[in-house]
């Protein structure tokens, strides 16, 4: 404001409550207020140079001061006036002559109004971080899913080593991976990681699940170690987040190892089973041709026996009832030996049953995993 008393009469309302600071024309209110903090700004409309329609319309065209409130203090009370101090951006319009009381619970409103903004703008800040902070999240999260994607077509330990390099590549980081399985160690240096790593892959198996050393992060399983050799320490945040889903890296890759390895033994078993199927099929086809061979001759002699018996009688000068008690007997004990024979047709039947589960078994076991 342009007038002195005015000056008196709104720092006498108003201290200690706020600490003020006067100006007679709005540049140097412009040039204060760039350079120091302000919480409210009261302007008189009329003023020489810039009138504060100007000034209002100054602070809220500049980003970093137009959320500072301006209250109007003007001997106008009329409806343009209003309007004008309202297109210019004011939070409110007190009429002079100002009396203090007034002066006080809108300069108290119009402060509040500020810590609300504020308080506001440093909530969207933290919301605009945190949901920054997930979308990255996000983005690492769908980065591990793919890599359990593709290992589950993985098939042996090379594979499963080629899909953790997409991993790192994916990650932006170098290391080294360490596959123990079945088929033994395999080891796998990625990006530009120092010849060195590999040696070290070796020897950090014992040193526990995880564990840090400078830019460096080892994670261990049984059947895995995975290494990083770059973490960016100036990014605590993204080293949680490496830390978190290598982890969940390593754990997927030893469950899918120990699946492949499981996948190769029964395999293996299916192997067997189908080679002891095959020789279990000849054995028992040689034997139920032998045992009916066997079954045949007997019954051919003890009708030769029987024959040759029937033959004899004429030397033998038996009577007839003797010769056909003597026939009889014969019969019933051919019949008695072919009868003896017959648990082994029980026992083949068994047999056929074995080699069709050892068959079934074969059939389930060498089937693509």
């Amino acid at each position: 404001d342009d007038e002195d008393f005015i000056h008196v009469l709104i720092e006498s309302a108003l201290t200690p409550e706020f600490s003020i600071a006067a100006f007679s024309d709005g540049q140097s209110l412009l040039d204060y207020v760039n350079a120091h903090p302000t919480d409210v700004i009261l302007l008189d409309v009329e003023m020489p140079g810039m009138s504060g329609h100007d000034v209002c319309g100054a602070l809220k065209d500049d980003f970093s001061l137009q959320d500072i409130p301006v209250v109007f203090i003007s001997g106008r009370d009329d409806l343009e006036s209003r309007l004008k101090a309202y297109e210019a951006g004011a939070e409110d319009y007190i009429v002079k002559p100002v009396h203090a009381d007034e002066l006080r619970s809108k300069v108290r409103v119009v402060s509040r109004m500020l810590e609300n903004r504020r308080e506001l703008a440093n909530r969207s800040s933290e919301a605009q971080k945190a949901a920054f902070a997930a979308m990255i999240s996000m983005g690492d999260m769908g980065s591990v899913m793919e890599f359990m994607r593709q290992s589950f077509t993985c098939h042996n330990a090379d594979q499963l080593l080629g899909a953790i390099a997409n991993y790192y590549g994916i990650a932006g980081l170098s290391g080294g991976a360490q596959l123990r399985g079945d088929e033994g160690i395999c080891s796998l240096l990625i990006g530009d990681a120092a010849p060195l790593t590999s040696s070290v892959l070796d020897g950090i198996r014992e040193s526990g699940r995880i564990f840090e050393f400078k830019n460096r992060l080892a994670i261990n399983y049984p059947q895995c170690s995975l290494l990083v050799s770059n973490l960016p320490l100036d990014d605590p945040e993204r080293c949680g987040r490496i830390r978190d889903n290598f982890a969940l890296v390593a754990e997927a890759a030893e469950i899918r190892l120990t699946a492949i390895d499981a996948a190769a033994r029964l395999a293996s078993v299916g192997g067997q089973a189908e080679d002891a199927a095959a020789l279990a099929t000849t054995t028992a086809r040689r034997y139920m041709e032998q045992a009916q061979r066997y079954r045949d001759e007997v019954a051919g002699r003890m009708n030769t026996l029987v024959m040759d018996l029937e033959r004899s009688f004429v030397h033998l000068g038996l009577r007839e009832i003797q010769e056909t008690e003597l026939v009889e007997l014969v019969k019933h004990a051919a019949k008695d030996v072919l009868a003896s024979a017959a648990p082994l047709q029980s026992f083949e039947q068994d047999f056929e049953g074995v080699i069709g589960k050892l068959a079934g078994i074969a059939r389930l076991t060498t089937k693509p995993h």
